[in-house]
Order: C-alpha cells, then structure tokens, then sequence
C-alpha cells in the first residue's frame, strides 16, 4: 500500500490518509499510549498532537484532508496542504512506539469486526475491515492480515461469490507463510546460537546461503530480517568477512530500510535498529578517533528510550554501548603495566571510564538482573572488571581479581564459556600489571585447564599467552620465552589482531625483552 496523500474519492468517500486510518483501528487503550507518546515528544510534537486531536476516531466519520488540514494550520492554500501532507507522513512514522512496544496494536478489531457482524451492522463492520485489511498489509502485520482474510473468504462464500473467497484466502495464505518465514528464520539463527556457549562447528556457508536467500523477499521484515541474521552469524563466529566493505554496506542498507520502514510491526522485543548500530560500530571502532568513538556509542545510549519493555529485561543497547567503549579503551588506554601510567590517560578519558563503572555498578546491584539473567550478569561483571584494569590503579586491579576470582566460584554450576576466557584474561594481566608473576604463571595453567586448551578467541588467547611469556622472561631471563613471545608477535598479523600486537611490541620496549633473537 501507498500512502495516499492527494485528494480523491473511493465511491462517494475521500481518500483516507494512514495516520487517520489508524487513529480509527486503535482502541482506548492504544490510542492513550500513541497521543502521549506524542504529547511528551518535544516542542515539535504541537502539529503532530494537534492532528491526532483533530482526527474523529469513529468509524463512520468522514472528514476531508482540508478540513484536517485547516484544523491544523487554520487556512487552505497551497503551502499549508503541502505542510499537511508532510504532517501526516511524519505522524505515521510516529506510529513506529506502537510498532516497537505493542505490534499486536490492530488485533482487537478483529473481535470488533466479529461484534458489528453479530449486531447487524454490516455496512460499518466491512468499512472496519477494508480500513484494517489496508493497514495491516502496509505494516506487515501478518497475523491480523491472515485473521481478517480469513473472515472476508467465509463471508464472500456467505455472499455467493466463491472467485472473490478463493482471491481473499489466497492472500491469507500468503500472509501465513512470510509469518512462518519470519520465524523460520529465527530458529535457524538460534540453532546455531547460543548465548552460554562459545560459537560451535558449523557449515558457515550453507547457513550464510540460507540467510542470503531471503534478501529478496516480497517482505520487507523477511528481507531486514535475513540480512540481520546473516551479519549477526558472520560476527557471532568471528567470521573475518564481518569486516569487509560488502557487509558494512549491508549494514547501511538494513539501517536505511529500517529508516524508511520504522512503523513495520516486527515479532514483539525484536529491535534491530540498535544492533545494527552497535554491529557499525563495531566495524568503525579501528578506524575513528576517540570523539567518534563517543558520539557512536552515546547515540546507541539514547536510541532505545522509548522502548518499554528495557522495563523487565536487561537493557541490551546499554550493554552494547559499554562493551564498546570498555573494548576500545583496553585496546588504547591500557598502560597499568608502567610506573607511569596514570600520566599517560587524558583526563577526559579517566572521566568516561569512570562513568562507566558506575553505569556497570548499578546494573550489578541489580538483584533482579542476576536472578533472571545469571549469563548477562556475568558478562556486565567481566565489563567492569574490564574497565578496572584500563583505571590501572593497584586497588582496581586487586577488586578486578577478587570480583572475577569469586565469580568462578559462585556460577561454576553454570555453563559460561563465552566469556571465561575473557575473565582469564583480564585476571592474568591484572596480575602482571601487579608485578605478581607467579600468579600469572597460575592464571595461565587454570586457562589451559578451563578450556581444555582449546583456542575460542583468539585475541584473548594470544594477550593470555603474550603477557605470560613477558612474565616468565622477566622472572626468568630465559631467552625461550623472548623467542616465543617474538613469534607470537609477528603471527598477529592479520588486522584482527593490531591492537593486541601493538600491546605486546610496547610491552617489549617497555620491559627490554629482546624481540630480534
């Protein structure tokens, strides 16, 4: 569907604009949610709430765009219309808190159409139907699609019209099979998905070709959906092609369609708009300096504001929003290991570091979070362990052992292989940060152990490897350990490993450890 926003006549009635339709199929309930969600908007939300106040919810009322139109601006001429019709697209696109808190918004006109049927009024209960079967395609509301051309084909079979229920229930079952596309998509992605594990064996490709097929699809939600999944799965398995231009570039083309598309009703606490987001940040983090870097991450912070169930489940985009930042300050602001580092941290940086922790701090004295998401809470706790070691301080260090040290022992019942290798990781360089090298000798065997020696991530395998071998030539002087810290160095060649290789070569100059033997 269109949105039509010229003037014409469907028999004897004008052409109703979206943003009308709409105000029309919602209920008391809705239609309160939608207007404050307008009213408390900002000081641009006065034309948008004047419009909704000024549109007549009933059924039956018809009303012209210029009566709208004036009723708005209070005159008729060419450059109000032309202000309307603008209003009106903007408004719709309001419609998009529905879409993101109550997808389910036009459901209970079904009931209501099955009410006027059984009352008599046939005339109005078809009006409700053509107005709902119109928006519920323009949104992709499958569901209330399918229901309601479902109820149209038995009525035409009523009306002896049997051509007219074979188009009508033709449609519904195509309605049906892009809403079991949809979630045919989601169970393929979470089979191979798994939140307390680490990426297992697959066939990377048969399953990037199931994701890639649907690129095409008729539906809009099918199409996002596919290409979410497919860059999802690439950084999911550490799959090198996530940073290749082709996916950031898909990327923007998913941002653009979720753009153009806000008020398409995807399945209830399904957002991609902040994971697409976080997956350009990801991509951008090596390339943009630090002000960047910010302004990315602050834009993740305030997009999901008016996502209401952040209210009983873990504020993800929040997550994401930390993860980054602590990722790219460890990998550019770690300098614990020297006499001298407190110098070397810019003062604007300490001051966002110290944000963080806070922010970190008041996600873990959340009792609720930890109760209900035990694998979420650990990976907060390894974040803000994360962003004690980048503070440096002898203290942060020490509490970042303690913290991770008793976060083994309480979840050892628990199944957390994504990110026990990061918690051995930040252990082991806080240690060498504290010049405590028997205790790093010790992290590493417990590494070994817990993983089986198995590589997960390599990144933090090779910074495990490269600050135990720094530790044993320190407290050894043994040139074995110079040479295999040399040749770990120059095997970190690919881009994926710059910010841990650049580490390791300031550690040597640092510390004098022979790189050339």
């Amino acid at each position: 569907m269109i949105v039509c926003f010229k003037f014409g006549f469907r028999g004897d009635r004008p052409i109703m604009l979206t943003i009308v339709k709409t105000i029309k199929l919602l209920d008391d309930f809705h239609f309160d949610a939608f207007r404050n969600h307008v009213k408390n908007l900002s000081i641009r939300s006065y034309y948008p709430l004047a419009l909704v106040d000024s549109i007549d919810r009933k059924l039956e009322a018809d009303q012209s765009t210029d009566y709208l139109c004036k009723a708005v601006y209070t005159s008729i001429d060419e450059k109000s219309r032309k202000k309307f019709y603008q209003l009106a697209h903007y408004t719709f696109g309001l419609t998009a808190f529905l879409a993101k808190n109550y997808p389910d918004y036009l459901q209970h006109n079904i009931s209501r159409f099955q009410r006027l049927i059984n009352q008599g009024d046939f005339a109005k209960a078809n009006r409700l139907a053509e107005l709902l079967l119109e928006l519920s395609e323009k949104i992709e509301d499958f569901s209330t699609q399918a229901k309601i051309l479902n109820i149209l084909g038995q009525q035409s079979i009523l009306m002896e019209s049997s051509r007219q229920a074979a188009v009508y229930l033709q449609k519904a079952r195509i309605a049906l099979q892009h809403q079991l596309t949809i979630s045919r998509l989601f169970e393929h992605f979470y089979n191979t998905y798994h939140l307390k594990e680490k990426p297992g064996q697959v066939d990377i490709e048969n399953n990037l070709d199931f994701f890639k097929k649907h690129f095409d699809h008729p539906s809009i939600i099918v199409q996002v959906s596919s290409k979410c999944c497919y860059c999802f799965f690439l950084h999911f398995h550490k799959d090198d092609r996530f940073f290749e231009k082709e996916t950031y570039l898909l990327l923007e083309n998913i941002e653009d369609q979720l753009e153009k598309n806000n008020y398409l009703v995807f399945p209830y606490l399904v957002y991609f708009s902040d994971r697409v987001r976080f997956f350009k940040l990801r991509y951008q983090l090596k390339a943009l300096n630090i002000k960047e870097v910010l302004e990315k991450s602050q834009e993740l912070w305030r997009s999901d504001k008016d996502i209401l169930y952040w209210n009983s489940y873990i504020n993800q985009p929040e997550m994401f929003m930390i993860n980054a930042e602590a990722n790219f300050y460890i990998s550019n602001y770690m300098k614990a290991y020297r006499d001298d580092h407190q110098d070397l941290m810019p003062e604007d940086i300490r001051e966002r570091i110290e944000q963080l922790k806070q922010d970190c701090k008041a996600i873990l004295d959340n009792q609720q979070i930890e109760q209900n998401f035990t694998i979420r809470y650990i990976n907060v706790t390894t974040i803000y362990c994360l962003l004690l070691l980048v503070d440096g301080k002898k203290e942060a260090l020490k509490n970042a052992i303690a913290i991770l040290n008793q976060t083994l022992i309480t979840y050892q019942q628990i199944s957390f292989q994504a990110y026990v290798d990061a918690i051995y990781t930040i252990m082991g360089t806080a240690y060498f940060c504290l010049k405590n090298y028997e205790n790093v000798e010790q992290n590493y065997l417990r590494y070994r152990k817990a993983t089986n020696k198995k590589v997960t991530n390599p990144v933090n395998d090779m910074t495990i490897h490269g600050f135990y071998y720094a530790a044993k030539w320190i407290s050894t002087g043994r040139e074995q350990y110079a040479r295999k810290l040399k040749k770990l160095i120059d095997s970190a060649q690919k881009d994926r490993f710059s910010n841990i290789r650049q580490t390791l070569e300031e550690l040597c100059n640092y510390y004098k450890i022979p790189t050339f033997l």
